[in-house]
């Protein structure tokens, strides 16, 4: 068994390249999950006792020891799939091939689905997107090496010769990867597969020389898979389209069939080539109707997100005016009466539906906040992670905080999702509706608050992760359910924002391409970096910062004009305007901050993802460099290129590497462990300077003063000072 061991050993080196002249590739690491899913193909397919034979080549006795959720040496996962292949009497391409077509299977089998689906409507687009899904799955795998995918030279159906007919797109693919093109044949077996689960499309793969610097490389074609007669098809239309013109559009679009008739319930009769019956395409209705509701004042059962903002407006016009001179007595009381007369109406509409018993305890609430001289801390409150976040691998968990995220409509039960507290780990700063343009760039199968779900799950495990605790543990602060809805007090919590941002040791920004677009969300933004140090800020962008969605956000930073932004109504302007005028020297040192931090902040964000290759770096850093130059922050853009990203990358998996070796591969230094070291300094010698000094520019001397009294009270330990 040793000597078998040993010449499999011999036999994975060499296809491993480890024993070309050019020296050996870095250390690679395989998650267990793999070697799970490659267990479970062999016991499927071929039975228990081919995985026991297996087991035994390798000199394993308990497969325990290849099955736990943890990397792995490469060289053991090269040995296993070389010992199956000799046992299942196949070449190891072959053995990779078959393991790459279940592994595709298998994985559109999983709660991980979903997550597949928003990568692409298409193959083609999918796989543009390849790189932005593993660069999300560094975040929880992190000592994976995953690897690089670029598509180009593409030839779409309307440029093919006649005889072509269904095609429906030619590439090509290249794939680079640590490893070399060893799972190349994997590569081959799992593409097919996702190609037909996904999109349903068949693909024929070619391989040709590989382009520079990638390992492998193909011609790819695509084919339109056509139903069959009687085939159900389900066509995801967004309610606010309803109109059949526009049904009929999108699935001739999509499915190249024919409508011929528009049935009573809205559903579709299609023809397809080369079927002799029609199919009927069902229309069901994507986003939540309620949501799309609650948008109008006067619709829902009861008031919005929206709606409690404006009730705000009548208590804090004063307060937020206090030794400002912001237009003169009577424009302020003119601004009072409308705002007040607004304010009466919802108040009404709040205190409706509230059992009496939830009725009387935060009327109870309302009095001894009439008494107390720290208002902030009575109506401080904060949710667990748990309550409000889930991850892909927990479907359930997942649906039941998506449908919290599917509407800006808090009721009793939300708020009892919350618990009072003193601090809370996060503000939670985002967009309650998604981006207009939603379906067009992410897909009519992924919902917008799965994805917000799923990112605080992703921020929450970090955090947990830095302090040795659990993610269910980190708190955050969210307005839905950390304010009372439908009561009085709802204008009394929204008068203390900024009390209730202090009161949070970080921020956490779920960045949507039109979050710089919405006043509130900026303000929030901004007000934040007045008070806290900008290293406590997490930007949750990696689902909605791709490369199709890159210049919408280069575009809204570059155009924002608190002028321009968009409210829900003029209230809310009104308000803003006069807290912009106690916090800022102007409206445009407001506006100006907004954009500066913006680009720096997203800048230092994009670090990870820029790492990846010099195109990564070209297409997801250098735009921030272009928009810091032309927006005339000329020291911010100088220090951004300072940033060296794909050197800090490989110095840190060489370091990583080292410390391996050094310990006997005990070592649980991490290369992402030690690459996000590396941007924090940079960050913090680099680009804090530039925001603190434009900071200073643009905040008014007396907040500056006020803040660093209460940060040196922070560093003295003194948390009580500071409210």
């Amino acid at each position: 068994k040793h000597r078998l061991a040993q010449a499999d050993c011999q036999r994975a080196s060499v296809f491993l390249g480890v024993a070309r002249s050019t020296g050996a590739p870095p250390c690679c690491q395989m998650h267990g999950f793999i070697h799970q899913i490659f267990r479970k193909m062999v016991v499927e397919v071929h039975g228990e006792e081919k995985w026991v034979e297996i087991l035994e080549s390798l000199g394993i006795a308990d497969d325990r020891e290849v099955l736990k959720n943890k990397q792995y040496d490469d060289k053991l996962t090269v040995q296993t799939i070389v010992a199956a292949a000799r046992v299942m009497e196949v070449s190891v391409p072959k053995a990779l091939r078959t393991f790459g077509e279940f592994y595709g299977e298998f994985i559109c089998s999983t709660a991980h689905l979903r997550m597949l689906e928003s990568m692409g409507d298409t193959l083609e687009a999918f796989l543009r997107n390849m790189n932005h899904l593993h660069f999300i799955l560094e975040r929880s795998y992190r000592s994976s090496n995953f690897p690089l995918f670029q598509v180009g030279k593409v030839r779409r159906t309307k440029d093919a010769p006649e005889d072509e007919e269904g095609v429906t797109s030619r590439f090509m693919l290249s794939y680079s990867s640590k490893r070399g093109d060893i799972l190349a044949p994997f590569l081959e077996g799992a593409l097919p597969v996702l190609a037909r689960k996904l999109h349903g499309e068949h693909i024929a793969l070619k391989a040709v020389p590989p382009d520079a610097d990638f390992n492998s490389t193909w011609q790819v074609v695509t084919q339109r898979i056509l139903p069959g007669v009687g085939t159900r098809i389900v066509i995801v239309v967004d309610s606010l389209m309803s109109d059949c013109e526009i049904g009929r559009q999108r699935i001739e679009g999509h499915t190249m069939g024919i409508v011929r008739e528009v049935t009573q319930q809205g559903h579709f009769v299609v023809r397809f080539d080369g079927c002799d019956d029609d199919v009927l395409i069902w229309r069901k209705h994507m986003r939540k109707l309620r949501i799309v509701q609650s948008e109008s004042p006067d619709s829902g059962p009861g008031p919005s997100f929206w709606q409690w903002h404006t009730a705000l407006a009548s208590l804090n016009l004063g307060c937020c005016c206090a030794g400002q001179h912001i237009g003169s007595g009577a424009e302020v009381v003119q601004a009072q009466t409308r705002l007040m007369r607004r304010t009466s109406v919802i108040l009404t509409e709040m205190m409706g539906g509230l059992p009496p018993d939830e009725v009387a305890n935060l009327n109870r609430l309302s009095s001894r906040l009439e008494t107390s001289d720290n208002p902030g801390a009575l109506l401080m409150r904060a949710v667990r992670a748990d309550r409000v976040a889930a991850g892909w691998d927990t479907p359930e968990l997942l649906d039941l905080a998506s449908q919290f995220w599917s509407s800006n409509e808090g009721r009793i039960e939300d708020y009892h999702l919350s618990e009072a507290a003193e601090y809370a780990d996060l503000f939670v700063s985002h967009m309650w509706m998604e981006p207009e343009n939603w379906i067009e760039v992410v897909g009519d199968k992924l919902s917008y608050g799965a994805v917000k779900a799923t990112e605080l799950k992703m921020a929450a495990d970090e955090i947990a992760e830095s302090v040795g605790g659990k993610w269910e543990d980190v708190t955050f602060w969210i307005d839905k359910c950390c304010i009372p809805q439908r009561h009085t007090l709802t204008v009394q919590c929204v008068k203390l924002i900024e009390d209730f941002l202090q009161r949070c040791d970080g921020m956490i920004v779920v960045l949507t391409w039109e979050y710089f677009s919405r006043l509130w969300c900026v303000y929030e933004w901004a007000a934040f970096l007045v008070y806290h140090d900008p290293s406590n800020v997490r930007i949750c962008v990696d689902n909605f910062l791709r490369t199709d969605t890159l210049q919408f956000f280069v575009e809204s930073i570059e155009n924002f004009e608190m002028s321009k932004a968009e409210c829900y109504n003029d209230a809310d302007r009104d308000v803003l305007k006069m807290k912009v005028a106690k916090y800022y020297n102007s409206e445009e040192d407001f506006n100006r901050f907004a954009r500066g931090t913006a680009v720096a902040m997203i800048a230092a964000t994009s670090v990870r993802r820029a790492s990846r290759s010099a195109k990564a770096y070209e297409e997801q850093f250098m735009p921030w460099i272009h928009l810091a130059v032309k927006l005339g922050f000329h020291d911010l853009a100088d220090e951004l290129r300072e940033a060296r990203p794909l050197q800090w990358r490989e110095g840190a998996r060489e370091a990583a590497t080292s410390a391996a070796a050094e310990c006997g591969g005990r070592s649980r230094t991490t290369w992402q462990g030690i690459f996000g070291q590396t941007i924090e300094r940079w960050f913090k010698h680099d680009l804090k300077p530039e925001l603190e000094h434009l900071r200073r520019q643009c905040v008014r001397p007396e907040i500056l003063e006020d803040m660093d009294r209460k940060r040196a009270a922070l560093l003295n330990g003194d948390r009580a000072f500071v409210f």
